[in-house]
């Protein structure tokens, strides 16, 4: 039994900016314009994730991203890597029911037979578990004292 944080993806709410230049070239900038493009998916390096509903099918709708973050403040939320194939996205099967979104970050667990309760517990044991390595290394390091780490 174990549980991996992958990290905090980027959302629907970190808006991507594109600058499109005029027709009169780079040089003149109060032509040019912003753009922005919303997202569907969750992007982890380069990574798109889907938010699930039921077992595999992946949740389209209008605001699944921002309505599965919500959700994942208070119990995990099944996600699932997308791979595109033949310009089709579809769920990346060897992630599919290890991948979850809880506290708007990404965990990975080690086998696909947990519900949502046994998630829950786990993340928040590594959680703890992380809490106290951490408060050890303050310890162990005095960061009262300045650390050199020339």
């Amino acid at each position: 039994m174990s549980v991996k944080c992958l990290g905090k993806p980027t959302t629907p709410g970190d808006l991507r900016i594109i600058m499109v230049t005029s027709r009169h070239g780079e040089q003149d900038l109060k032509d040019k314009k912003e753009c922005i493009i919303p997202r569907r998916y969750l992007e982890l390096y380069g990574k798109q994730y889907f938010p699930l509903k039921g077992r595999g099918k992946i949740d389209e709708s209008k605001n699944n991203c921002v309505n599965s973050i919500r959700r994942s403040k208070r119990e995990p939320q099944l996600i699932g890597e997308v791979k595109t194939i033949g310009g089709k996205e579809k769920i990346n099967d060897p992630t599919l029911l290890r991948l979850w979104l809880y506290g708007g970050k990404i965990y990975e667990v080690d086998r696909n037979d947990y519900d949502k309760k046994q998630v829950k517990l786990l993340i928040l044991d590594f959680l703890d578990k992380e809490k106290r390595k951490f408060q050890k290394l303050e310890q162990k390091y005095d960061f009262k004292k300045e650390v050199d780490f020339g």
